[in-house]
């Protein structure tokens, strides 16, 4: 009889450090559901929404499409104050925006974006506006085909360069209602992966020594950073137009210039 009544107090410890342990998973498990993007199918469902995930695939063409025109044209979707220009291997002429320019012989060109980098994301956001919006439209769509009821809330969103990537921050909310049971989310977050962060980086290195030194040694700078390529074309009104080209990828970043010209 004493053995049994020693017994008992250790198998009741055990039954409670396994309850306890039941909770903390449980706890660690919702937890991670609420902090993550994924939307579980709730009232026994077994589908499940990933609205980043949506959000990336349809944003992706659109963002990298906008990211093309803006390396080929210096940093504008329409540019305004630019130099036209046939390549010898290139089909059209295009436009490429002046970043750093000076009408008068003999002195350095003034640097005419010094915001480069909000002046860019400025232009991928307007680009990207309309897009924005139908995407998320989409992906309400997409839920309500799941079976679930859907009351959609779209604010705004914002572009982010970032080193390596773009971030498109969505201020947005979803409210999913299923089998009586409702989930909240909000505030979407885009990534596409780009250089565009890195090639603007070199287009001001670039920008800076011309209106420093009046010039930029470009061989010396490929020696230096061999993941980029530098094309200097030097046209008859004496500007120079620049085209930097990211060997890992095919992205470029290409601007035009004019600065201590000699007639």
């Amino acid at each position: 009889m004493k053995e049994k009544e020693v017994l008992k107090p250790k198998y009741a410890q055990a039954s409670i450090f396994i309850i306890i342990s039941v909770i903390i998973v449980g706890v660690i498990a919702l937890f991670l559901v609420i902090s993550s993007d994924v939307i579980p199918g709730i009232g026994g469902s077994k589908s499940q929404a990933n609205p980043s995930a949506f959000l990336d695939s349809c944003l992706e063409g659109k963002v990298k499409e906008a990211v093309k025109i803006i390396g080929e044209q210096g940093g504008y979707i329409e540019p305004v104050f630019y130099k036209e220009f046939k390549f010898e291997k290139e089909a059209f002429p295009i436009k490429i925006s002046y970043l750093c320019y000076t009408s008068e012989n003999y002195i350095s060109c003034i640097n005419q974006e010094p915001m480069l980098f909000d002046n860019i994301e400025n232009e991928i956001k307007n680009y990207l506006r309309q897009d924005v919006e139908n995407c998320f439209t989409e992906l309400s769509s997409d839920l309500e085909k799941q079976g679930y009821v859907v009351e959609a809330k779209y604010r705004n969103f914002d572009v982010n360069l970032i080193s390596k990537k773009i971030e498109i921050d969505i201020n947005a909310e979803l409210i999913l209602t299923k089998a009586g049971e409702t989930i909240r989310k909000k505030d979407f977050k885009v990534v596409v992966l780009s250089k565009i962060y890195e090639l603007t980086e070199f287009a001001q290195k670039i920008i800076n020594k011309e209106v420093l030194d009046c010039e930029f040694d470009y061989i010396t700078y490929m020696l230096l950073y061999p993941k980029f390529e530098i094309d200097r074309t030097l046209t008859q009104d004496s500007s120079i137009i620049y085209t930097i080209d990211h060997r890992d990828v095919s992205e470029r970043f290409r601007f035009a210039i004019r600065g201590c010209v000699i007639p």
